[in-house]
């Protein structure tokens, strides 16, 4: 299944254009591997993640990011909504 998971956000990543992306959960799977973004870090709870935050307060200002995956994140958290929001944001 992940293996499944990690070919599919390979192939949906590859061509995204920008400077910055972001996948809030899962830091154990590198799914903005293929990204041809420079500068890209996993938001999570705990390590091993590159930025330790919580996902639904992203310390980050409006507007800096490019592109943010969010594999599975809705389905554990207890306010989905807020969630988007901050990505929105």
């Amino acid at each position: 299944m992940l293996a499944r998971e990690q070919a599919y956000f390979d192939g949906a990543v590859a061509d995204i254009f920008g400077y910055y992306a972001l996948q809030v959960g899962l830091p154990e799977a590198r799914f903005l591997g293929a990204s041809r973004i420079p500068s890209r870090w996993c938001v999570d709870y705990d390590p091993p993640a590159d930025v330790v935050a919580d996902p639904h307060w992203l310390p980050f200002p409006d507007n800096a990011v490019d592109l943010i995956v969010l594999p599975h994140a809705l389905e554990f958290t207890d306010d989905p909504h807020q969630m988007l929001r901050e990505a929105y944001r």
